[in-house]
């Protein structure tokens, strides 16, 4: 329930439900009273009725001692009730039983309000009155009247209010106690929370976690906030792992950089001091200074390529092409550069379609794979390089081992292939090849290290650009295989299906 409709229910409550219980009680009360005030009339009727055989006598009508009044009137009387004499003039000729009562003797009381209410048994609140006249041969002599009074009722009364009165008292108690306990429950335990876990999130400090279960209002924003620690603590990870990788490539550059500069000045000192070098010396310096600044340009574009990918504003513009083509001429201009390595290059394309593409970043991607299989293809060894249409059958070549997972791949993507022979690597490694400036095992060879470490890395930036995917499998026994899979236009995707 929301916050706001539970708070109108309760404020609701809190009005309604004592007027509820008041109105229960009273009802109570009064069916209880009822009961007790028909016994008490039956019982006050018969004591009534024993007083008027009394007081019917006409003798009593006439003038006399008060003595003789009481003599035979006071000894049937109930506790505390009274009787009035009048003669048929209404004259006062006694008043007895109750001593609180000094209406004088032998005084005339009006005639209206003589001849008021009689034959009438009035029920007030104190008191039982009925007022009667008395005939004597079916002359009128005179009048009675008998006041009864209702104590045991009126202390009955008196005591049943204040029970319903001390009722109320534990009735509010457990109500506000009730609404207490909820505002403590839905607001304020839950608020305090939240203010407990906002300050140690903001001093960086491990917060208690908030045990608050409900969808309102509340609950959403303890949610919401959650859900912004969340958001601001992956924020934070990845700031400071961005922080490390630029702190790696600094320290990997300056490495890198450092042999071949120191190279570089070697021999660019030798040449300047024209020490006893013969020219053909001078060539092979001059050979060496080139080949060591075409690595370190390498690494520095790869670096600049590496930063520029990694932002999230830069986006690659990407271009439709017609698939066969694009792919036909993406795969070309390898034979030459294999064949000064001693290494043989089999291509299969078999792309229909068209795709989104960028060029430039898909020959880098190629270039970057291809320079990885040949560092590490052996003389006399093979390189294969394929693009599949989703649906084709996978070439006979692709190593056993991997063919069901990269079948799975070519159900529903394009794929750019590479594989070489050659020596496979380990587990650990193939989790770590994508990682920036990696380098693998330092067993293999001087040339096979020759490398920025960043061209894995850049080519699934690249991929992740296209909307696809990189994947490199490796085994000892066979060699490298690396997946790069496209997704398929949605035209394309309808005229396949």
């Amino acid at each position: 329930m929301k916050i706001r409709s539970w708070l109108l229910l309760s404020y609701l409550l809190v009005m309604l439900l004592p007027i509820v219980f008041a109105y229960g009680l009273y009802i109570l009360l009064s069916q209880y009273n009822q009961k007790q005030a028909l016994v008490e009339y039956l019982h006050i009727q018969k004591q009534i009725e024993k007083v008027e055989q009394v007081v019917k006598e006409p003798e009593l009508y006439l003038i006399q001692s008060q003595r003789i009044y009481e003599d035979k009137i006071i000894p049937y009387l109930p506790s505390g009730a009274k009787v009035v004499i009048y003669d048929q003039g209404g004259i006062v000729l006694f008043v007895g039983g109750d001593e609180k009562d000094h209406t004088p003797i032998l005084t005339r009381v009006n005639t209206r309000q003589l001849y008021e209410n009689l034959f009438q048994l009035q029920v007030q609140h104190r008191n039982y009155i009925l007022k009667k006249p008395t005939l004597d041969h079916g002359s009128l002599i005179g009048f009675y009247e008998i006041t009864v009074p209702r104590e045991e009722w009126v202390d009955g009364v008196n005591q049943r209010t204040k029970w319903m009165l001390y009722g109320f008292i534990p009735f509010f108690i457990l109500l506000y106690g009730g609404v207490w306990w909820m505002l403590e429950r839905k607001l304020n335990r839950p608020l305090a929370a939240l203010m407990n876990r906002m300050t140690a999130f903001a001093r960086n400090e491990e917060g208690k976690p908030i045990d608050h279960r409900g969808d309102d209002e509340i609950g959403q924003l303890i949610s919401h906030f959650q859900q912004m620690e969340q958001e601001v603590s992956e924020a934070q990870k990845r700031l400071q792992s961005e922080q490390q990788t630029k702190e790696l490539m600094i320290a990997s550059l300056g490495h890198d950089l450092k042999t071949p500069l120191t190279s570089i000045r070697a021999f660019t000192e030798s040449l300047h001091l024209n020490y006893q070098i013969t020219e053909h010396q001078k060539q092979e310096y001059v050979s060496i200074i080139l080949e060591k600044t075409d690595y370190m340009k390498k690494m520095v574009d790869d670096l600049t390529t590496y930063t520029l990918l990694q932002s999230a504003d830069y986006q690659i513009e990407l271009v439709n092409v017609e698939g066969e083509e694009f792919f036909d001429m993406l795969l070309s201009g390898y034979e030459e550069w294999l064949d000064t390595r001693q290494v043989c290059l089999v291509k299969q394309v078999a792309v229909q379609g068209n795709y989104n593409m960028n060029e430039t970043q898909m020959i880098r991607v190629l270039d970057n794979l291809m320079s990885n299989a040949i560092r590490y293809t052996p003389a006399g060894k093979r390189i294969w390089l394929a693009a599949l249409s989703k649906g084709e059958m996978l070439p006979d070549w692709i190593f056993s081992t991997f063919h069901r997972e990269i079948s799975s791949w070519l159900e529903s993507h394009t794929l750019l292939i590479v594989q070489n022979e050659g020596l496979g690597m380990t587990k650990e490694d193939q989790g770590k090849v994508f990682q920036p400036f990696f380098q693998s095992e330092p067993s293999r060879t001087p040339e096979q290290r020759k490398s920025s470490g960043l061209g894995l890395s850049i080519a699934k930036m690249i991929m992740e650009k296209h909307q696809g995917d990189i994947c490199l499998f490796s085994d000892d026994n066979y060699g490298t295989v690396v997946v790069c899979a496209f997704p398929v236009n949605k035209d394309e995707k309808e005229r396949i299906e």
